[in-house]
């Protein structure tokens, strides 16, 4: 245990001290359908605070994408929200994840882009097994 937490300590300072501080971080959301079909719709992005949910971002999705540029706070819990008509059922559905970025771990100035990909089964709307993708980039 003494082991991996110095390995974790000697990667935060490296992170720290090496990689550089960016005004904002280029974050993506992309969704598909199981088929492979983009999806189409609306994504908000929002975080809550001691007063509310404050909306960051929103936006539409364009061929399965969308991308912004923006300021990631530290030990903030953020919201997304991925609107659209379901191709098959013809209903209309919701997709929400949520993610932080643990300031312990590290500091979300130095994140340059972030990468959120899911792909959601026709029939269910929910999440294919083996089809959500995460990626960060310093």
């Amino acid at each position: 245990m003494r082991k991996l937490m110095k390995k974790l300590f000697l990667l935060a300072a490296f992170i720290f001290i090496v990689i550089p501080v960016k005004a904002q971080t280029q974050l993506q959301i992309g969704a598909y359908w199981d088929n492979g079909s983009a999806i189409s719709g609306k994504v908000v992005l929002n975080h809550g605070t001691a007063a509310g949910t404050v909306t960051d971002w929103n936006g539409n999705l364009n061929g399965g994408w969308m991308g912004t540029k923006f300021p990631l706070a530290a030990d903030t819990l953020y919201y997304v929200t991925v609107s659209a008509t379901n191709p098959s059922t013809h209903a209309a559905m919701e997709y929400k994840f949520a993610f932080i970025i643990p300031s312990l771990i590290l500091d979300p100035a130095k994140v340059a882009a972030a990468t959120y990909q899911v792909k959601l089964d026709r029939a269910t709307n929910l999440p294919v097994v083996g089809g959500t993708q995460v990626s960060v980039t310093f």
